[in-house]
């Protein structure tokens, strides 16, 4: 009988020693992220984000030619009778690929069904020279 009980003791002692040296551990290093495999030249410039993807569809975007960059891209609710409430933003980056406008702000639109309507973004810096649009359902 104490033997059965020394080595269930002994047993719950190793299965605790990495639990209790975890718990001594004073450093608590973070996670390491793992590379993202899309590049960012692959990277799409138009993101219909959170399942929009069937559901819109955008033409030619249109970009200034002179600066600083405005962007109009017409994009259109593929849905039929019923409108689609999106929210949209833009991003501008300089010729190294660093955001010029950290955090912008989202922008709401009502798309009718099968209506085409135009969204518009402009660069605050005159050193835009790429672009992004995400677009995502309202919330």
């Amino acid at each position: 009988m104490k033997s059965s009980t020394s080595h269930t003791l002994a047993r719950a002692m190793l299965l605790a020693t990495p639990i209790l040296l975890g718990a001594c551990d004073p450093v608590k290093a973070p996670g390491a992220a793992k590379a993202d495999p899309l590049p960012s030249a692959a990277y799409p410039q138009i993101v219909a984000a959170e399942g929009l993807s069937g559901y819109i569809a955008y033409d030619a975007p249109k970009v200034s030619a002179t600066r600083p960059m405005e962007v109009t891209v017409p994009v259109r609710a593929l849905t039929d009778n019923q409108d689609l409430n999106i929210q949209y933003r833009f991003s501008f980056f300089d010729q190294n690929g660093v955001p010029l406008n950290d955090n912008p702000d989202w922008r709401f639109l009502k798309l009718p069904s099968r209506n085409q309507r135009f969204l518009s973004g402009f660069a605050r810096e005159q050193s835009a020279v790429d672009w992004r649009l995400e677009i995502r359902p309202a919330k």
